[in-house]
């Protein structure tokens, strides 16, 4: 069968290396000086679907001049920037991009480009932010109400640009660093379903409780909760899950202090929708303590089948015998490798 046409492709490689040739033999290259790029007003890009400014350091005159021409083509969906970029001021005129779905901005530097561009398309926008301020992301987000997918790592934070209260209405996907957790308490995502969040810093597993908690308070309508080297203990993570009475799929992956939810998944009101639990490499998971956990939440169910739960484990201290093997069998537990 043939194969379906390649998309047309805008980029901006290293000047001195040209290995990232585009499969449609096209290439559109405008070359970055210390003063920037001078874009001219003439050109016009009709055919471009996406743009990567990348490799090069880009002053932000030269960003936005760049993203001014990108503008004018009516396919553009993909953008990504990413480099070191400069700290000079946002353009005085906000620029349009109605069609883009996908914009991923990396670098300090960018901040101000996040605060400039409207993102008004009516489909599904991806927005992927690294190493960039709070205040640069709730501005992106204000500017692009259909927004329902944010990815966000390395949240910085600079006490001359207070981070605002924000509020989507729209946003169903969230993933962000635990770096991002103190922004996280300012928003309010009421058409959240799907949060996952891992740890910047695997050493010092972030205590999630609160944090969680907070954002639960204004997104109770998530569904999937996904925690990667995050320390579960206390009873503020408890607090945040009943608060999440629709959640359907909880994992943990290198969590600490996973005992403790096992402790309240005893209660039938802990999580009564909970269909899929994944439990792998948290220290101190036993098979007898499962066993123990989940019997004992079956029977105090007075609500659903309780079999609906099943459970995906590994037990990287502990290898289940052949009585605990077959008592686990049952409880609709898969034991995972380590």
């Amino acid at each position: 069968m043939p194969h379906p046409p390649r998309r047309p492709y805008f980029s901006f490689p290293r000047p001195h290396n040209n290995k990232n040739a585009l499969p449609n033999g096209k290439n559109y290259y405008y070359p970055s000086t210390a003063c920037g790029v001078h874009c001219s007003h003439s050109v016009g890009i009709p055919s471009a679907l996406a743009a990567s400014l990348s490799f090069a350091t880009w002053c932000s005159v030269s960003t936005l001049s760049l993203i001014r021409l990108l503008s004018r083509s009516n396919l553009l969906e993909n953008i990504d920037v990413l480099g070191r970029g400069g700290d000079a001021a946002a353009s005085e005129a906000p620029i349009e991009l109605p069609n883009v779905t996908h914009f991923r901005i990396a670098g300090r530097g960018f901040w101000a480009l996040a605060g400039t561009i409207r993102l008004s398309g009516t489909r599904d926008l991806h927005l992927i932010f690294t190493e960039t301020y709070g205040q640069s992301v709730n501005a992106c987000l204000s500017n692009a109400p259909c927004t329902t997918t944010l990815h966000v790592t390395k949240l910085l934070y600079d006490h001359r640009h207070p981070i605002l209260p924000l509020r989507h209405a729209r946003l169903s996907i969230l993933r962000a660093s635990s770096d991002c957790l103190a922004w996280l308490q300012t928003c309010k995502f009421p058409s959240l379903q799907s949060l996952q969040l891992w740890s910047s810093n695997p050493r010092y597993p972030p205590r999630i409780g609160a944090h969680l908690n907070s954002l639960a308070s204004h997104s109770t309508a998530i569904r999937t909760l996904s925690l990667e080297e995050m320390n579960v203990i206390g009873g503020e993570f408890s607090q945040g899950a009943l608060k999440m009475p629709h959640l359907e799929s909880l994992k943990f992956l290198r969590c600490s202090n996973v005992p403790h939810v096992l402790d309240q998944m005893i209660r039938p009101v802990f999580l009564p929708h909970l269909v899929h639990l994944r439990i792998h490499s948290c220290k101190g998971i036993f098979p007898s303590t499962v066993i123990d956990r989940l019997q004992t939440r079956r029977a105090a169910w007075t609500g659903a089948d309780p079999s609906a739960l099943v459970c995906s484990i590994n037990f990287p201290t502990s290898t289940p015998t052949q009585a605990e093997t077959l008592a686990l069998q049952p409880l609709s537990v898969e034991i995972e490798g380590s």
